[in-house]
């Protein structure tokens, strides 16, 4: 895992740093993280409380949910620059879909209530979302 805010250097600045004050800058820094994957890693499992809104920063993952027969439905495949946690965190409070790492991958989580509060409070940054 990797712990420094770096958020200045990353594509994702740009989305999420427009509409926000100094505050919640250092707000949403203090609650990011980074997650490396390893090729073949689960990086969210259908059914999970939502915890994270994730970003993939580097690599390819494949969102999936199992059917009744026991068999994957892929759902898409996501690379650099998507949210892949954005189908599930609008809908409810579980995933409902899993995602996988078919190659190594890094990921930017940041925490869910902080980016909720955000939404509930920021027009303008939920409108860039």
């Amino acid at each position: 895992m990797i712990e420094s805010c770096n958020c200045e250097q990353c594509d994702l600045k740009n989305l999420l740093f427009l509409n926000i004050s100094e505050k919640e800058k250092e707000d949403l820094c203090a609650n990011k993280f980074e997650r490396e994957f390893k090729k073949g890693e689960i990086i969210i499992e259908a059914g999970k409380t939502i915890k994270d809104f994730i970003y993939l920063k580097e690599g390819l993952v494949k969102l999936y949910r199992d059917s009744v027969d026991d068999k994957e439905q892929i759902i898409t495949i996501a690379g650099p620059l998507d949210f892949v946690s954005l189908l599930s965190v609008f809908s409810g409070k579980k995933y409902n879909y899993s995602v996988m790492s078919p190659v190594d991958s890094t990921t930017c989580n940041l925490k869910f209530s902080m980016v909720k509060k955000l939404i509930n409070t920021n027009g303008p940054f939920t409108s860039n979302l």
